[in-house]
């Protein structure tokens, strides 16, 4: 049977159609098909990327915590063993004789008393059941002999109660035989460091004694006057203090005459650069961790916050801290609490901070880079430390004072009228840190008393005040062609360059990338 023309024509039509239709279906397939592999290729990158991030953060933390091990086992720990049972006294002394360590090993208390007179300890290792005195009693009377002494207590009949009792009062640890020796070598290295810590705080305090009221602040311009007042009005609060300024310009100095100034005076000052560590080290060095929280963690650590417990923790470049650290920062600052890592015991310090920054936090927390809650936390007092060239009746003083701490031991150097005009007209790019730098080189190189400007490598990028030849240099001019000369002259071995300028290797490649400066330059 045959169809009419326009009936076949139709019919070819509709099945043209229907081809094209399934052509287009299958090319939309075939394009999803793609983007689903794209999808797929992009994500097995980003995790391998992840990995790959995370086995080098590992990597590091694992080489860092096998330093850490490599120090304890080469250190010699001073040991002072107080114990009533013969044969455990015995076989503590032997094991950590072995490694290295030297031990008094006595059976009751009052030789030990005796011995910590004529001795120093590091740690003492104490039984808490004695029959003539507690092993709390004789920790009391060990650090009315020696504040810096840490304690580990050992018993054969530990309780909680009696645990939570002498950690309360004091002691670094707390073990119950039978012992693990390896667990007791572990807790001696954690004490050690400590003990050398606090060590090191009484003796800054020692130091502090013989200080200015300011510290090592020096200068008489109306920006630092107005900074040692601030120093003073805040200095007995407790308030968390915020510093802002260039980098080089004294920051840290600023800090610890705040420190100074208040009742934690006596308590340690404890300094962090969070420019200088990742994410994840950071935490670890802010809070401690356990051992086995992370690969080659083979040790439990005290963080900076345990430390700085009764006294001061000064967070420099805290605009580098990444946002989930600012979260965890916050959460200390509003409670005073925090966990280890790898632990679940809340710890509870009584810690001022003091953060500073190079950076305008206020732009940041327009931008989301920090935190708004943890910026108003963090500002209840602000200083804003001057840069040098806006101080310049700074720069004299500072000079002699750099000159005199260099010159030690050495006939006093003096800077003649010449090189002192040349300072002062320098814009300082690199702050105090850089005069101090150039200091320390003029005394070096200088063969007498005198020192001439030929010895003060400032290039040319000084600005006089006597009316110039040609119009002024802007600021960013100015740094831009001063760092590009001291890039030639060091023949762009950047290291030298930061050293030369006073400020980080970060901080020069930021300004690099900001100028658009080539490496040979």
């Amino acid at each position: 049977m045959k169809l009419p023309g326009f009936a076949l024509a139709l019919l070819i039509a509709v099945a043209a159609a229907g081809v094209l239709f399934y052509e287009r279906q299958l090319l939309e397939l075939r394009a999803e098909l793609e983007q689903t592999r794209l999808r797929e290729a992009q994500a097995t990158a980003a995790l391998k990327a992840r990995s790959e991030r995370a086995a080098a953060e590992a990597r590091m933390m694992s080489e860092r915590a096998a330093a850490e091990a490599r120090a304890m086992t080469s250190r010699r720990i001073h040991v002072l063993l107080v114990d009533d049972e013969q044969d455990f006294r015995d076989t503590v002394r032997e094991r950590l004789e072995m490694e290295g360590h030297r031990v008094v090993s006595l059976g009751e208390p009052a030789p030990a008393i005796e011995a910590a007179r004529e001795k120093r300890f590091d740690v003492a290792i104490l039984d808490i059941r004695m029959p003539e005195m507690d092993g709390v009693t004789l920790m009391a009377r060990l650090r009315e002999l020696q504040p810096g002494v840490e304690v580990v207590m050992v018993t054969g009949h530990g309780t909680i109660e009696m645990a939570v009792d002498a950690m309360r009062k004091g002691a670094y640890h707390f073990l119950t035989k039978p012992l693990k020796l390896s667990e007791l070598l572990v807790t001696l290295g954690g004490a050690y460091e400590k003990s050398v810590l606090r060590r090191e705080a009484a003796l800054r305090k020692q130091e502090a004694k013989h200080r200015q009221p300011h510290g090592d602040i020096v200068g008489t311009s109306s920006a630092m006057r107005e900074v040692a007042l601030l120093v003073e009005q805040v200095g007995p609060s407790d308030a968390t203090v915020l510093l802002e300024g260039e980098t080089g310009t004294g920051k840290e100095l600023v800090a610890h005459a705040v420190h100074s100034a208040s009742k934690r005076a006596d308590g340690p000052f404890i300094v962090l650069n969070c420019a200088a560590l990742s994410e994840t080290l950071l935490e670890s060095e802010l809070f401690g961790h356990e051992k086995g929280a992370y690969t080659g963690a083979t040790t439990s650590r005290p963080g900076l916050f345990e430390v700085a417990d009764g006294g001061t923790l000064f967070l420099d470049e805290i605009g580098e801290m990444s946002l989930a650290g600012q979260a965890k920062l916050l959460r200390v600052l509003e409670t005073g609490q925090f966990r280890r890592l790898g632990d679940v015991k809340e710890l509870e310090v009584d810690v001022r901070v003091i953060a500073a920054t190079n950076r305008n936090l206020d732009e940041m927390v327009r931008t989301g880079k920090f935190r708004q809650d943890l910026f108003h936390r963090i500002n209840i007092f602000r200083i804003v430390v001057a840069p040098l060239r806006e101080r310049r009746e700074d720069i004299p003083p500072l000079a002699e004072h750099f000159l005199a701490r260099h010159a030690r031991g050495e006939a006093r150097k003096v800077l003649s009228p010449e090189a002192m005009a040349s300072l002062v007209a320098y814009d300082w790019p690199g702050n105090v840190r850089e005069l101090a730098n150039i200091m320390e080189r003029a005394v070096l190189l200088s063969r007498g008393s005198l020192i001439s400007p030929d010895l003060l490598p400032i290039g040319t990028s000084t600005t006089t005040q006597a009316a110039p030849a040609e119009a002024p240099l802007t600021l960013r001019e100015a740094e831009r062609r001063h760092i590009t000369e001291v890039l030639a002259a060091f023949r762009g071995d950047k290291a030298a360059v930061a050293r030369h300028l006073g400020i980080t290797l970060r901080h020069l490649y930021r300004k690099m990338k900001k100028y658009k400066l080539a490496p040979q330059e």
